[in-house]
């Protein structure tokens, strides 16, 4: 994983809302990791560091939308040629850890 600034990591996260993409999420904390939901980015808001995904897949009207802050948040991004394109992961302050991985067409 690379290192990158927020600039760089909204960027991204624009490109993906822009493009479509279907992401897979994974979480990770003291507590352990859990995979999460399929979802695509739906807003960027870089200068107040938010974004906002939805869930997809899910029966019409069962979507549901988050609000993610990403204040002082760290960000790493990596590109694979193996089962995943690309992953972001966000470490919010608190050390929680979620990855947002693109999945090959």
């Amino acid at each position: 994983m690379n290192e990158i600034s927020a600039t760089v990591a909204f960027w991204i996260l624009d490109a993906w809302r822009r493009l479509g993409s279907q992401l897979q999420t994974g979480y990770r904390n003291s507590g352990g990791a859990a995979v999460g939901d399929s979802v695509r980015v739906t807003r960027i808001d870089s200068c107040g560091a938010t974004f906002s995904m939805e869930a997809v897949g899910r029966t019409i009207g069962q979507n549901r939308e988050w609000d993610m802050s990403l204040t002082d948040s760290k960000f790493s991004f990596d590109v694979s040629s193996g089962t995943v394109a690309a992953t972001l992961t966000i470490e919010f302050p608190n050390g929680n850890k979620m990855l947002l991985a693109e999945m090959p067409e």
